[in-house]
């Protein structure tokens, strides 16, 4: 599962469109632009995905500063159909990992 913070960017991400923009092949490079975007706002307000086997990144630099994934790139990986954004999603911002941390299981000479 996933934080607060990945849900909202996630629900963001359902206001905007992507498109390819360079096919190279181990370094697609996708346009992402808010839906109903003018052409004046595109130079303004439209983002840069680039997509590598291993590494994401955006030009909001979201990812890059928070470690948490923008709806930008919530959107390319809707239209790459790659549904699993596991692995960019980093340890500090998965339940399972504050789960661990908040249980504190004592012994009985702790209690």
């Amino acid at each position: 599962m996933i934080y607060n913070h990945h849900r909202k960017q996630f629900a963001e991400s359902t206001h905007y469109t992507a498109k390819i923009i360079e096919e190279e092949l181990e370094k697609p490079t996708y346009t992402v632009l808010r839906d109903n975007t003018t052409e004046e706002e595109i130079i303004r307000e439209g983002r840069t995905v680039v997509w590598k086997p291993n590494e994401i990144d955006c030009s909001c630099k979201k990812y890059f500063i928070t470690e948490i994934i923008c709806q930008h790139l919530f959107v390319v990986s809707k239209l790459r159909q790659n549904k699993d954004l596991s692995k960019f999603i980093h340890q500090r911002w998965r339940i399972d990992q504050v789960e661990e941390i908040t249980d504190h299981s004592f012994t009985e000479e702790e209690k």
